[in-house]
This record gives C-alpha cells, sequence and structure tokens, in this order.
C-alpha cells in the first residue's frame, strides 16, 4: 500500500505522461480496450490531485494553449489563410486561357498551400 507521500508522486508522474501527450497532441488514449478519453480532459482532472505548484502551473499553461487552438479551429480560416484564399479568389477571376505556364505552376502553389493550410487546421 502507498503511503500519502508515493501517492502524491504517483499522480504527479501521471500528470507529467498527459501533459506530456497534451503537448505532441496525442488526442485521445485507449485504457486497456476501452474506448479513447480525450487527454485534455484526463488531465484537467488529474489537476485537481497534483500539489506541486510548477506542475500544477504547467499544466494549467498546457490546457489553456490547448483550449485556444481548439477554438482558433473551430472558429474557422486563420487570418493567413484567408489572405490565401482571396489570392485564390483573385486568380479564379483572371482568364486561365492567357496565362503562361510560369503563372499556372504559381496559382497551383497557391492553390496547394491553402489546401495544406486547411488541412493544418483540422
Amino acid at each position: 500500500m502507498l503511503d500519502a507521500s508515493q501517492r502524491q508522486e504517483s499522480f504527479d508522474a501521471y500528470a507529467r505522461v498527459l501533459l506530456d501527450w497534451l503537448r505532441k497532441d496525442v488526442g485521445y488514449v485507449s485504457m486497456s480496450g476501452e474506448n479513447g478519453a480525450p487527454v485534455e480532459s484526463m488531465l484537467l482532472q488529474t489537476l485537481k490531485h497534483v500539489t506541486n505548484r510548477n506542475l500544477r502551473c504547467e499544466i494549467e499553461e498546457a490546457l489553456k494553449k490547448a483550449r485556444d487552438k481548439i477554438e482558433t479551429e473551430e472558429s474557422g480560416m486563420t487570418e493567413d489563410t484567408d489572405d490565401e484564399r482571396e489570392k485564390a479568389e483573385d486568380s479564379e477571376e483572371t482568364d486561365s486561357e492567357n496565362m503562361s505556364v510560369d503563372e499556372l505552376q504559381e496559382k497551383i502553389n497557391q492553390l496547394k498551400r491553402i489546401k495544406g493550410l486547411v488541412k493544418n487546421a483540422k
């Protein structure tokens, strides 16, 4: 049986592992064949048991950062993506039959960048 200090060290170790997973964008963890549980929620539940002040601060900041990231993703495209989208929309208005091969390649590259930004936002 664990004494109080050993039990506390176990909570802290558990919290450090969850914090590492959160920072590495591990979204869900499956334990013993069950459906995956969100790392963010698991870490939030563990936070109330962590007494190490520095670790608590690290966890709080990581959770806030993760929440901000999710809210940004849910709000839609970022400003950079909006700029790229505007450039692509402008390019659609151009008559592609009169464009050079280099101009067409640049338009293709713009669309690929936009596709990458949208994919990363998901």
